[in-house]
């Protein structure tokens, strides 16, 4: 409780001065958007992703089986959308590197996880937040705070393309992983096998780098290595960002503050507090990735 407690202050910190303007709510029902910097997707495109991302009609008898059924579905809308350079297939394209890759395979071999069972569930939930998302961005239902953030930066074509991926992996790392920790029951006394997925994630990661740069010419290298590794912090110090020990406490590991998110929010005491800190840490990782885009033009 006092290292979850020391990354709760850290990162509410960093939030407040990378993030000020940070608000926790969804927009209302809005019209849907036809594209996103690319070209404009036509009726039946946006059927096709809003079909395809409706978590409802999902059909696997077990979580592994759904997980394969909605790693195709990613698949199939990241195809939608790359086909007409929408970059709010940014994220889907990496998830789907990430998922058939490197996640799938281990789970289905075993790879020395623990409980795979588990495990399946966890990548299963925070898969499905990700359709979730998808599926409110396509029929303009309110979309989640963390998600809404990401099309947003998608659909603005001044940002960075390596930026506005980011802004995705942001929402999925820092939002949606500590929610699916806690739906799973994973906590500090079986997170092993949470630990061997987001490193073989984090190390191998030159598919997914390679392919975001084949296909969107967006090179997220410098910021998933900075993500992951803490590479560049050195570079930020005095831009504004607070300060290098303090970026190091909210950052040095994104995964342990996650799992100690997710044992916070499985707790009814700790729930809110939980919240608040996780909010925190998406808006300093976010302040620190747009300060990296802008003084190194990613």
């Amino acid at each position: 409780m006092r290292r979850n407690g020391r990354l709760m202050v850290a990162t509410m910190a960093c939030a407040a001065v990378l993030w000020p303007g940070f608000a926790g709510t969804a927009a209302a029902d809005s019209p849907v958007r036809t594209q996103a910097c690319g070209t404009p997707l036509d009726t039946d495109d946006i059927a096709t992703v809003t079909a395809l991302s409706d978590v409802g009609t999902l059909t696997g008898a077990d979580a592994l089986a759904r997980l394969d059924e909605v790693a195709d579905r990613n698949l199939r809308i990241s195809e939608v959308l790359v086909a007409h350079g929408d970059r709010r297939g940014l994220f889907a394209l990496m998830e789907d590197v990430a998922t058939h890759g490197t996640v799938l395979p281990m789970l289905r071999s075993g790879a020395g996880l623990t409980d795979s069972g588990r495990d399946a569930r966890f990548v299963l939930d925070y898969n499905e937040n990700w359709l979730r998302a998808v599926h409110a961005e396509f029929t303009g239902a309110p979309v989640a705070w963390q998600w809404e953030r990401y099309f947003d930066t998608a659909a603005d074509c001044a940002q960075s393309g390596a930026y506005a991926a980011m802004v995705g992996y942001n929402a999925h790392m820092s939002v949606d992983i500590p929610h699916s920790l806690a739906t799973a029951g994973i906590g500090a006394g079986n997170s092993a096998d949470y630990f061997r997925l987001m490193d073989a994630i984090a190390v191998n990661n030159s598919v997914l780098v390679a392919k975001t740069k084949q296909v969107y010419n967006a090179d997220v290298g410098p910021l998933w290595r900075f993500y992951f590794f803490g590479e560049g912090l050195d570079r930020i110090a005095g831009q504004g960002v607070g300060s290098g020990a303090l970026l190091r406490s909210a950052l040095a590991s994104v995964s342990t503050a996650n799992l100690a998110n997710g044992i916070g929010l499985a707790n009814p005491g700790t729930r809110d507090i939980t919240n608040t800190a996780i909010n925190a840490q998406w808006g300093a990782v976010d302040g620190v990735l747009a300060t990296l885009t802008k003084m190194h033009g990613l």
